[in-house]
């Protein structure tokens, strides 16, 4: 039987991948980021973790706002990494589990989560601005990548993702194949990227939130999106993707890495939790 390790929860912000491509470990402004991901590289290797269901948004890489799906899973060998503004970016290929991931979809579909399957997708940075941080290349991992859409409404509630969540759980424990999986949510934290208050940064608002996610999560989980953008502006809409990550968690969990930054245009957290029993 799958054995469910654990959930990482991460910022995908655009700016990763340009602190990332331009190597700016060492850059003063930017070391603190890589720091902060050292613990999610040593976890994922000590768990042996085998695949990565990760839920993330498209940023119009795949899907566009004439057609784009409420959730969407994909199903390949592996998958293109998005052109998104200067080529394809050079990073190592993402493969996935088709047949782990042909089940996650059926289960989930069954359980009345209806999805778009896709045999095809191109990753965009809401999967891969965090990745090469989190994990030496080539990837020890394989990939299920779980699209949500948070950027065209209507976007889905927290407590749909929460539910969510638990059926992800329920299945990866019921799959008969002996791997380990692990979650990972992903958005946020604050921020808001136009008009009058473009880029707002809510520091004691993120920092709060961080507090109720891990010990009182379902005090959020009837909030409208609407509540998670009045507090952390517009784009903390993606934070609702973060619920699929603690839905699947038992309600205490232990914490195994925390940290939080104030990165440019927006918060920027990760999170490592397990299950506390």
């Amino acid at each position: 039987m799958a054995n469910f390790v654990g959930g990482i929860c991460t910022s995908h912000n655009g700016s990763l991948m340009h602190g990332w491509d331009h190597n700016l470990r060492d850059d003063p402004t930017w070391k603190p980021v890589f720091e902060s991901y050292e613990p999610v590289q040593k976890w994922i290797l000590d768990k042996k973790v085998d695949v990565l269901f990760f839920v993330y948004n498209d940023h119009v890489s795949n899907f566009f706002f004439d057609c784009y799906p409420t959730l969407a899973i994909g199903i390949a060998e592996e998958y293109e990494h998005a052109d998104e503004g200067k080529g394809p970016r050079d990073l190592a290929t993402p493969y996935g589990d088709v047949a782990f991931s042909r089940y996650m979809a059926d289960k989930l579909i069954r359980d009345d989560f209806d999805l778009t399957v896709c045999q095809k997708m191109k990753i965009d940075h809401g999967l891969m601005g965090p990745m090469p941080y989190m994990s030496a290349q080539p990837w020890p991992v394989k990939f299920v990548p779980f699209c949500v859409n948070v950027i065209q409404h209507p976007i889905p509630s927290a407590k749909r993702l929460w539910n969510l969540g638990k059926s992800i759980r329920k299945a990866v424990e019921e799959y008969p194949e002996d791997i380990n999986v692990a979650i990972v949510g992903t958005g946020g934290l604050s921020h808001e990227l136009q008009g009058s208050d473009f880029g707002r940064v809510e520091i004691d608002w993120d920092n709060e939130f961080l507090d109720k996610f891990e010990h009182e999560p379902e005090s959020m989980v009837n909030w409208d999106v609407q509540d998670f953008m009045d507090r952390g502006g517009s784009e903390s809409a993606e934070t609702v993707m973060w619920f699929t990550m603690r839905g699947a968690m038992t309600a205490k969990v232990k914490r195994i890495h925390r940290n939080y930054y104030r990165g440019l245009l927006t918060g920027m957290a990760v999170l490592i939790f397990e299950d506390d029993q």
